[in-house]
This record gives C-alpha cells, sequence and structure tokens, in this order.
C-alpha cells in the first residue's frame, strides 16, 4: 500500500522526534506515531515499518562459492584464503539471519502494536458513538421540551388574543354604557327643568284657583245676598232676581271650569312626579352598570397582564432551551481534526 509523500515526511519526523525523546533506547510505537502525525492507523502501520527498515538496513557480504581455476591456482594458499573466506562469508550469514530475525520481531511487534492501536481506536471510537447517542437523546429530549414550549406559548398567544378581544368589547360596552349614561343625565337634567317649569305653572294656577276662590266667594256672598234681596222684594224686583240667577249660573260654570282646569294641573304634577322618579331610577341604574362595568374592565386588564407576563415567561424559557440544544448540537458535532 502506496502512502503519500507528506504523509511519509510527517510519519518520519514524528518518529524522529519520539525515537530521540526516547535516548534511541526503543523504537516508538505506531500508536504514539499516529497521534503525533495525525494520520491514519494503515498510513501509519506503514510508514513505521518503512522508518524501522530504514533504521535496521545494514550491508551484508553474500558467500559465493571458490571457482575452480582458483582452486586448481591457488592449492593450499587458495585452501587457506578460501576458508578464512568461508568464516567471513558465514560471518556474514549470521548477521544476515540476525538482522532477518530482528525485522520479523520488529515487523511482529509493529503488527502486535497495529492491532493494539486498532482496539484502543475502536474503544475510542465506541466512547465517542456513546456520547454522541446520549447527547442525541438529550437533544430528542429537549426538542420534544421546545415543541411543548411552544404549544404552550401558542396557546398563550391564543388566550391572550381572546382576552384582548374580550376587553376590547368591555372597552366598546363601557363606552355605550357612559355614552347611555350621558343621555339619562341630560333626559334627568331636562325633567328637572320640566318639573320646575310644571312646577312654577302649578304655583301659578293655585295663585288663579285662589284668585278664583277669592272670585267664587264673592259671588257666593254677592249671590245670597242677590237672594235675599230677591226674597225681600221678590214682588217688586222680579226681573233683577232673574238677572241675578243668570249671574248666579255664570257664576257657578265659572268654578266648575276653574275646579276642573285644577283637577287637570294636579294630574299634569302627579305624571311629571311619576316621570322624574323613574329617570332618577334609570339614572342611578346607569351609574351602577357603569361602576360594574368599570370593575370587569379593570379585571380583565389585570388578567390579560398577567397573562402577557407569563407569556413573555415562557419566550424566556423558550429562548434558554434553544440556547441548550444549540450548545448540545455543537457537542455533539465531530471537531476538525478529530480522530478517524
Amino acid at each position: 500500500m502506496e502512502i503519500t509523500k507528506e504523509a511519509r515526511d510527517r510519519i518520519f519526523a514524528a518518529a524522529d522526534q519520539l525515537y530521540e525523546q526516547a535516548g534511541r533506547e526503543s523504537f516508538p510505537t505506531v500508536d504514539a506515531v499516529r497521534k503525533q502525525a495525525r494520520v491514519n492507523m494503515n498510513d501509519a502501520s506503514v510508514g513505521m515499518k518503512e522508518w524501522r527498515r530504514a533504521q535496521t538496513a545494514q550491508a551484508a557480504p553474500i558467500a559465493v562459492r571458490v571457482p575452480e581455476a582458483v582452486q586448481q591456482a591457488g592449492d593450499l594458499a587458495v585452501a587457506t584464503m578460501w576458508q578464512h573466506a568461508q568464516e567471513l562469508a558465514n560471518e556474514s550469514l549470521r548477521a544476515a539471519q540476525a538482522g532477518w530475525d530482528a525485522e520479523r520481531a520488529l515487523i511482529e511487534s509493529v503488527s502486535e502494536q497495529t492491532s493494539q492501536a486498532f482496539d484502543e481506536q475502536a474503544q475510542e471510537l465506541e466512547g465517542v458513538r456513546l456520547s454522541l447517542k446520549g447527547a442525541q437523546g438529550e437533544l430528542e429530549q429537549s426538542n420534544a421540551l421546545n415543541q411543548e414550549l411552544a404549544s404552550q406559548i401558542a396557546d398563550l398567544k391564543e388566550s391572550l388574543a381572546g382576552m384582548t378581544s374580550t376587553a376590547d368589547q368591555y372597552r366598546v360596552r363601557a363606552e355605550e354604557i357612559d355614552r347611555r349614561a350621558n343621555d339619562l343625565r341630560a333626559e334627568l337634567d331636562h325633567a328637572h327643568r320640566v318639573g320646575q317649569e310644571a312646577q312654577a305653572e302649578l304655583e301659578r294656577l293655585r295663585d288663579s284657583l285662589d284668585q278664583r276662590n277669592t272670585l267664587i266667594e264673592a259671588l257666593r256672598s254677592e249671590l245670597a245676598t242677590v237672594k235675599a234681596h230677591s226674597e225681600a222684594n221678590m214682588t217688586a224686583h222680579q226681573e233683577y232676581r232673574q238677572e241675578a240667577m243668570r249671574d248666579a249660573e255664570r257664576a257657578a260654570q265659572q268654578i266648575e271650569q276653574v275646579q276642573g282646569e285644577r283637577d287637570s294641573a294636579r294630574s299634569e304634577l302627579e305624571k311629571l312626579r311619576t316621570s322624574h322618579a323613574i329617570l332618577e331610577e334609570r339614572a342611578g341604574a346607569a351609574v351602577k352598570v357603569g361602576d360594574s362595568l368599570r370593575e370587569t374592565q379593570a379585571r380583565t386588564l389585570a388578567e390579560l397582564e398577567q397573562q402577557r407576563s407569563a407569556t413573555s415567561q415562557a419566550r424566556e424559557d423558550a429562548a434558554r432551551l434553544q440556547g441548550q440544544i444549540e450548545a448540545l448540537e455543537a457537542k455533539a458535532k465531530p471537531k476538525p481534526g478529530a480522530k478517524q
């Protein structure tokens, strides 16, 4: 598997740094180099194999067979030289074998470290998955709570709109009642004026009636005098008696007319008094209704203010929960440069 030059350079630089930090006594692990170089596990494994091979590579001589021409030419000297050469070749072979064994052990160590690093990374990924699952659960709970608060806010808005409409209706009714009360007050004032005028007219009628009563008494006295003279001088004054009788009849008619006018005035006065009492009763009832409606309007406005306060509190709670949801969403998102 090939890796990019940039990844290889980062792996080699990280391995050299860790190797120097360890005092060049032991090679760094694949996981430590992966974390230092910030590469994935496959690139780290391949890169560390190349780095370790570069650290253990040695030039070893290769043993070859002595040609027959050399054997024939050298005899004993050549045999001695060949024996030394074999010894050197065997040493090179043993060195190469040791190098191969070391490289194989190195490869096995790298494989073991890679497997261990994979296991650790799998455990880390499982922990991240569980944390993400918990955060998602909290986010779902927050979303459900946010939806519930949104529903409550919508209900409060609807209730607030209904109470506002009711308050407007009460306000219109109160204005209508005030207007009606003002009309009744105007009618009552008019009735008072009419009553005063009727009272003045009654006083005038009473004065006129007293004058007429005085006139009637005078006519009655005159009639009595006329009757007395008439009875005393019946024979001598027959014509005068007839004229007096006619005057008496006219006086009686005037008395009856005055009495009729007096009775009519009394009836009209009673009607005016009854109308005045009715208007006063209506005005008092209108004032009471206006006061009751004002109290109802005040209570409605107080309830409306409470609903507005509750709506404001619900909005603040919704904003706070929205902030918590955004924080949980930000926490659940993978950070740049996080482990893959």
